[in-house]
């Protein structure tokens, strides 16, 4: 098969080597946390129309932490990330993700090249809510 047709989801090639990325770094993701092995980072398809991407669900210790949608915008080819707090059963979709926002009203976005910086920006999210998760644990449990 012709490497062009290979993994053809609908996502574009970015959000591809992102997700490659993500599934790389995914034993660093989960690293430096208190209980590494509850680290769960699950991934399901973004469809915004012409926008295809992916989203990177972040959980920890069994509770859903953070949703990540990465995508290229279909005016500016710049390559754009959701970041959503809000729990959902499945993946959530566009209108879930972008909420009351509009559609260049994103959490962060990087140039048409940026591929590995818009990988790094989400390992570094997730890897810093799982210190929050972490620190929120433990002094939880201590009193004043």
């Amino acid at each position: 098969m012709d490497v062009k047709n290979y993994l053809d989801d609908g996502a574009n090639y970015k959000a591809q080597a992102i997700l490659a990325i993500i599934r790389g770094y995914r034993d660093e993701i989960a690293e430096n946390a208190n209980h590494p092995e509850n680290v769960m980072v699950t991934v399901g398809r973004f469809e915004n129309c012409r926008e295809q991407g992916y989203v990177f669900s972040l959980w920890y210790d069994y509770r859903f932490i953070k949703h990540y949608a990465v995508y290229e915008h279909r005016n500016s080819d710049n390559i754009c990330v959701l970041i959503n707090d809000k729990y959902t059963t499945n993946t959530p979709n566009a209108d879930q993700m972008f909420g009351n926002r509009g559609k260049y009203d994103v959490d962060k976005t990087f140039p048409y090249n940026g591929i590995i910086d818009a990988a790094d920006f989400i390992i570094s999210e997730m890897q810093n809510e799982i210190r929050n998760a972490d620190y929120n644990s433990e002094t939880s449990g201590k009193s004043n």
